[in-house]
């Protein structure tokens, strides 16, 4: 077995090499693929024919880069692989990562997904889920929303930020802890982020950290958005996958008691009126554009007859149309009331 000093040393003079860049004649041979040479492999004990020699989800190369043990899938030793330690944003070479005197693997932390009657799902920020048992001794510390006096798991609501101290099988909560919402108080959770999913009676919000909680939309739930549909009233068909909102969660944990679209005004515009989108064009049809946003999300505008156009004249027809807008081009886009068609298309310089 190769001593500790020798191995961490190695790793770091690893690291040295791998940063010079290497002649492509006299590249050595890296037989799986990992970033590492199979001469500095045998170096390190690490297994030439294998990209993840301890299999906990992180190539032996990066292993090196981190100064974690690439022949231990949990460096640490709390109780965590490498790879999820770095995949959720804790510290792999660290067993109790911000110093609370509890290690890591007694931790968990994430978006609540699901509540059941003795259980809570979570959603780390790598995007992998995990149910945890909630018992009776569990202590909890959140918000009495229901006002009843005691704090029950009906309390936890979907979209909560929590953090879960575990017993030793890594399964049941000992402790669970609601991180407070936006400073608010009155009992109402905020789940913020874009819709990327709309059913009958619902919607998908997904998070900036890219984790996902679905709610319900029902006859009692408040909407604030444009009326695309010119019906005179708001309704669930009147939000779009791509739309910024912002819902308000109610005491049954995951039905939207209000649903606000963040609509961007220009100059002139009141609330309601139309929105800016700002974005990559990544399609243009033959009388539309999708556009993507900063986020990654898409959303696709219609252009018609009436819709300005400011662009270069690229095919020196004398008139700026849809066929000279690009894919690639940054553009800023103004939406009508109907949410779906541009009044404005605008390259932006």
């Amino acid at each position: 077995m190769i001593p500790r000093k020798t191995l961490t040393t190695g790793i770091v003079a690893l690291g040295l090499i791998a940063a010079i860049p290497a002649v492509a004649s006299a590249a050595p041979r890296d037989s799986d693929h990992d970033g590492l040479s199979n001469r500095a492999e045998r170096r390190l004990g690490t297994n030439p024919r294998k990209a993840d020699t301890d299999s906990d989800g992180l190539k032996d190369g990066r292993e090196v880069r981190l100064r974690t043990n690439p022949r231990r899938a949990d460096s640490d030793r709390d109780g965590l692989s490498d790879g999820l330690e770095v995949g959720q944003g804790s510290n792999p070479r660290r067993a109790d990562s911000d110093g609370d005197g509890l290690r890591d693997g007694r931790e968990a932390k994430g978006t609540v997904a699901a509540v059941g009657a003795d259980s809570v799902t979570i959603t780390r920020r790598d995007g992998s889920q995990t149910t945890f048992a909630v018992t009776a001794q569990t202590r909890l510390r959140v918000p009495d929303r229901d006002a009843s006096g005691t704090i029950t798991l009906a309390d936890v609501q979907v979209g909560d930020r929590v953090e879960l101290h575990l017993a030793t099988d890594g399964t049941t909560a000992i402790a669970l802890k609601v991180e407070r919402n936006h400073g608010r108080d009155d009992g109402a959770n905020e789940v913020k982020g874009v819709i990327s999913a709309i059913g009958a009676d619902s919607v998908t919000i997904t998070h900036r950290d890219g984790s996902q909680v679905t709610l319900s939309v029902n006859a009692q739930t408040r909407l604030r958005a444009p009326d695309r549909d010119a019906s005179g009233t708001i309704t669930i068909a009147d939000l779009q996958v791509g739309d910024r909102v912002e819902a308000h969660v109610g005491l049954g944990g995951s039905v939207a008691t209000r649903i606000d679209v963040k609509v961007a005004h220009g100059p002139g515009h009141p609330e309601g009126g139309s929105q800016d989108i700002e974005g990559t064009i990544s399609a243009v049809g033959a009388d539309s554009v999708t556009i993507t946003l900063r986020d990654g999300s898409q959303t696709t505008v219609a252009v018609t007859a009436e819709t300005e156009l400011k662009a270069p004249d690229r095919d020196a027809s004398g008139t700026v149309t849809l066929a000279d807008f690009q894919v690639g081009d940054r553009v800023e886009a103004h939406v009508g009331v109907d949410g779906t068609t541009a009044t404005k298309l605008e390259i932006e310089d």
